[in-house]
């Protein structure tokens, strides 16, 4: 969530709501998420940094400042972290390759 990638929301977030510091790991969710998929061997893709440095970058922000959903530069973001995470080896060999001439899809 933005609270998790942007300083500021996250400030501003926690004087709104009277969040404690110490009792509020804005980091805690997606670390629990990886603790769960651990024993599995479930690779998890963890978005929070490539978001993170997005917002920082000065350009389009990754969320829309009006609610939490990703704009059209998180979505890019998010897609190009995807693609990377699935062009590692062991995930693609199996897929057939596309049909030449077919359809696009």
């Amino acid at each position: 969530s933005r609270l998790e990638i942007d300083d500021r929301t996250w400030r501003l977030s926690r004087r709104l709501y009277g969040w404690d510091e110490a009792g509020w790991d804005r980091g805690r969710v997606a670390q629990r998420l990886k603790e769960a998929a651990a024993p599995a061997g479930i690779p998890v893709l963890d978005l929070t940094e490539p978001l993170r440095r997005a917002n920082d970058a000065g350009g389009p922000r990754p969320y829309f400042t009006y609610d939490g959903h990703w704009s059209a530069a998180g979505h890019r973001v998010a897609a190009e972290e995807v693609q990377r995470f699935l062009s590692r080896p062991g995930w693609l060999e199996g897929c057939a390759a596309p049909i030449a001439g077919g359809p696009a899809r």
